[in-house]
């Protein structure tokens, strides 16, 4: 099965030396990062991913990490992370949901 994900790139991201141009047909590596305007809450589903339009998801995924400074969700064989505290009540193993946004770093 194909997964096909519509995946945010800031300007800054290309700008700042992080990457050479694309070019049609190459493959790129880049971790995922996560963003969401309202926090994530604690869910009892399987891991989802359904795409809402653009970058813009509603999912369900496992914390597979934290720490202090980031968390990493696995929402079904795609991981991402978030530069940030989670939240107190979430730990590893939790399963989390809500609407995310995903860039490319």
């Amino acid at each position: 099965m194909k997964l096909e994900l519509t995946i945010g790139l800031p300007g800054w991201t290309l700008q700042d030396g992080n990457y050479d141009d694309f070019v049609v047909g190459t493959n790129r590596r880049f971790a995922i990062e996560f963003y969401s305007e309202k926090e994530l809450n604690v869910q009892q589903s399987a891991s989802t991913l359904e795409r809402i339009e653009d970058s813009e998801y509603r999912g369900t995924g496992i914390i597979r990490f934290t720490s202090p400074k980031c968390w990493i969700v696995d929402f079904g064989g795609i991981s991402a992370y978030r530069v940030d505290e989670p939240p107190q009540s979430f730990a590893c193993g939790n399963t989390v949901g809500g609407q995310v946004y995903l860039a490319g770093r």
